[in-house]
C-alpha cells in the first residue's frame, strides 16, 4: 500500500481531474491526504481523501503573496518587469510553502507528492526523502524543447510576455533552469489529449498524455436549475469560467449577449455570477423570455444539450464541450486560454473573438458556426476521442507503474498527518 500528499492548486477546473485519478489510487488502497482550501474540501471527502485545509494556519504573508501572484498571472500580457516580480514572489512562495509543510509532515511515512508545476518546493522534500514527484498538467505544458526550439511562440503563449527580446528571454531560462534541482525521480501526468498540445512530440516519456475526466465528473443542480426540464435542446450556454464569470470586468460582455441573442428561438444560458445578475436585472427592465441568467450553473448537465458554447476557454470547460461535440466561440482573457483559442481555430472546433465584441459580431460568429459543415464534422470527431478517454484511471495507472519501477528506501507506515 502507498501512501501520497496532494498539495492542490485553486479552481474547480484545476482540482476535478487529479481528484478523479485520486479517487482511483485510493481505490487501490493507497492513502492520500490534500491539502486545499475550505470551499473544495465537500469535493475532496468525497473523493475518499482525507483533507486538510491550508488556512488552518491562518498565513497572512503567504495568503496575500498567492493573492499578488493570482492578479499578475490574470493580465493578458507581461512586461520584463512584471515577469521578473513574478519569479521573485514564485521564489518566496515556495521558500515559505518549505518551511511550513517540511516539519507538518512525516515524509519518511510517505511515497510521493501530488502537486501542479508550480509547487517547486516539494522537489526539495522528495530529494531529501526519496519521495516519487508527481506533477499534474490539467492545461497546456512546455518543455525545454519548446522553450529552445519554439522560443517566439513560448514567449507569447506560455508566458504572456510583451516587451522581452528572444536572447534575453532565453538568458534568463538558461540561468533559472542552472539552478534548478537535477532531480529525475518525477512524472507529468497531462489530463487532455496529446493531440491538443502543442508540439507534444518534444515531450519526452515522463510525460504521459492520460486524456480527460469529463465522463466520470458528477455535477449538481442548483437553486435556480433544478432538473432536466428547465434546459431546452439545442441551447446557447455563456460562461467565463468559474473563477472569472463571477467579475465585474465582464459586466459589459454579458449585456452584449443578451442584447445579441435575445430574438433567437433558442434557450441562452448565462452564468454571470450573483453580484452581476443583480446589476443586469437592475439595467435591463424586461429580460427576454429565452435569456436565462445564473449566479451558478451545472455545466456538464446544460452542455449535453447544447448546440453552442461561449467560454473563456478554460481547459475543464474546452474538454466538457469537446465531450459533448459542442461548437464554440472563445473569448480568451489570459495565459493558456490563448492557446486553447488558437488549439480550437487550428482543429476546426470553434472560433476564436475577444471580450470587446460587438453584438454585430457575436452574430455573425454565430451564424458561421452553423453553417459550417467542416467544424459540425470535426466536433464529431473530437466526441469520439474524447469519450474513449478516463484521464482518471489512465493518471492511476501511470503513478502505480511508476511507483513499482522507483521504490521508495524508507518502507512505508501507516499514514499519520
Amino acid at each position: 500500500m502507498y501512501k501520497g500528499v496532494f498539495f492542490c492548486t485553486f479552481g474547480y477546473g484545476e482540482l476535478i481531474p487529479p481528484l478523479r485519478m485520486v479517487e482511483e489510487l485510493i481505490k487501490q488502497k493507497h492513502d492520500i491526504v490534500c491539502y486545499c482550501t475550505s470551499e473544495y474540501q465537500p469535493l475532496i471527502e468525497r473523493s475518499g481523501a482525507i483533507f486538510r485545509d491550508y488556512n488552518a494556519y491562518n498565513d497572512k504573508a503567504l495568503i496575500a503573496l498567492c493573492t499578488m501572484l493570482i492578479e499578475q498571472n490574470n493580465k493578458r500580457y507581461l512586461t520584463y518587469k512584471e515577469k521578473k516580480d513574478i519569479e521573485v514572489l514564485k521564489k518566496k512562495i515556495n521558500e515559505r510553502m518549505y518551511s511550513k509543510y517540511k516539519n507538518e509532515i512525516d515524509y519518511k511515512e510517505i511515497d510521493y507528492i501530488i502537486t501542479n508545476y508550480f509547487n517547486e518546493f516539494v522537489v526539495s522534500l522528495a530529494e531529501e526523502y526519496d519521495l516519487a514527484v508527481i506533477y499534474i498538467h490539467c492545461n497546456f505544458a512546455y518543455c525545454d524543447e519548446i522553450i529552445t526550439r519554439e522560443t517566439d511562440f513560448a514567449m507569447k503563449y506560455f508566458y504572456n510576455l510583451d516587451d522581452y527580446y528572444t536572447d534575453e528571454f532565453l538568458e534568463d531560462y538558461h540561468g533559472i533552469k542552472k539552478n534548478k534541482s537535477k532531480y529525475d525521480k518525477i512524472i507529468h501526468i497531462l489530463f487532455f489529449n496529446k493531440l491538443l498540445q502543442p508540439f507534444y512530440n518534444y515531450f519526452d516519456d515522463s510525460y504521459k498524455f492520460v486524456g480527460s475526466t469529463v465522463a466520470q465528473r458528477r455535477d449538481f443542480w442548483g437553486d435556480e436549475l433544478t432538473n432536466d426540464s428547465d434546459i431546452a435542446n439545442d441551447n446557447i450556454y455563456i460562461s467565463m469560467g468559474s473563477v472569472l464569470s463571477m467579475r465585474k470586468y465582464y459586466l459589459d460582455f454579458y449585456l452584449t449577449c443578451v442584447e445579441a441573442f435575445k430574438n433567437l428561438s433558442h434557450q441562452v444560458i448565462i452564468n454571470v455570477g450573483t453580484e452581476n445578475k443583480k446589476t443586469i436585472l437592475s439595467k435591463i427592465d424586461n429580460i427576454p423570455e429565452n435569456i436565462k441568467l445564473l449566479s451558478h450553473a451545472p455545466q456538464i448537465k446544460i452542455l449535453e444539450k447544447s448546440k453552442l458554447f461561449i467560454t473563456h476557454g478554460g481547459m475543464g470547460s474546452f474538454q466538457e464541450a469537446l465531450y459533448f461535440g459542442v461548437k464554440m466561440i472563445i473569448i480568451p482573457h489570459n495565459g493558456d486560454q490563448f492557446i486553447t483559442a488558437k488549439v480550437a481555430e487550428e482543429n476546426l472546433i470553434g472560433l476564436q473573438s475577444d471580450i470587446h465584441v460587438s453584438k454585430e459580431k457575436l452574430i455573425d460568429l454565430y451564424n458561421e458556426l452553423e453553417t459550417n459543415k467542416d467544424i459540425e464534422k470535426s466536433c464529431r470527431k473530437f466526441r469520439n476521442e474524447v469519450r474513449r478517454e478516463d484521464g482518471g484511471k489512465a493518471g492511476a495507472a501511470e503513478i502505480i507503474l511508476f511507483l513499482e519501477k522507483h521504490e521508495k528506501v524508507y518502507t512505508a507506515k501507516p499514514l499519520i498527518i
